[in-house]
């Protein structure tokens, strides 16, 4: 028998799942709708690069609980332990999505030949 979780551990897995797959979907549909996929995809890199290295630095619990699931762990939104997330992992995550991201915006206004 699972306990009843409250709306606001609800919210936060909820954040959670978009911080690792919403971001996704949103590009998704961006590339869908403007028909520009590059410019599209940079963007949401950018977007995802952002809001993972703010959501560690101002320690928003639904980016630690992304983590836990990351790492195949139960989401635990009502006891945070930001020690048990690697730096490393959260600055190279955030590094590699920018890179990406401004990869992919230079390729979308690059003069073609």
């Amino acid at each position: 028998m699972s306990a009843k979780r409250s709306p606001a551990h609800r919210r936060v897995v909820a954040l959670a799942y978009f911080h690792r797959f919403g971001w996704i979907a949103l590009m998704a549909i961006a590339m869908a709708a403007t028909k520009r996929p590059l410019p599209s995809m940079g963007a949401g890199f950018l977007a995802m690069a952002a809001h993972t290295l703010l959501g560690y630095l101002l320690g928003w619990k639904h980016v630690f609980c992304s983590y836990q699931s990351m790492h195949h762990k139960a989401m635990t939104p009502e006891s945070i332990r930001w020690d048990t997330v690697k730096k490393k992992d959260v600055y190279g995550v955030s590094a590699v999505l920018a890179i990406l991201g401004l990869a992919l915006m230079a390729l979308a206004v690059w003069p073609r030949w």
